[in-house]
């Protein structure tokens, strides 16, 4: 039997397991302040570098259900597959190590980066 998620159960998992996290940020329109806004942002603290609070705006519903959709598939590593994905940026070695040691690493993730 296929499970049919709908998004707000999606932000709502996501949510609850700490994948997720809610914040604000300025809102302008032609250089001009307009306000905030509210965005969902997922968290990839300590992913690409150690002692640094980071997150990834989540940009559309089919971004969401990726990020979800990865995070059913892998619990433990998911967030972070689907973060280095979109980022196509290598995260630190530390990380990159405790993921072969998993054996979630995947050629997937080899990304050439010109930042790191």
């Amino acid at each position: 039997m296929i499970e049919v998620i709908e998004n707000r159960e999606a932000l709502q998992y996501l949510l609850e397991q700490e994948v997720v996290f809610i914040n604000y940020r300025e809102h302008s329109f032609e250089d001009t302040k307009q306000g905030v806004t509210l965005v969902v942002y997922a968290n990839c603290s300590d992913v690409f570098a150690w002692g640094c609070a980071d997150g990834e705006n989540i940009s559309s519903e089919d971004e969401l259900m990726s990020l979800y959709n990865h995070v059913k598939n892998n619990e433990i590593w998911g967030s972070t597959i689907w973060v280095i994905k979109k980022r196509k940026r290598q995260p630190q070695d530390a990380v990159i190590r405790n993921m072969k040691a998993a054996g979630v690493w995947s050629e997937e993730l080899e990304v050439n980066d010109a930042s790191s």
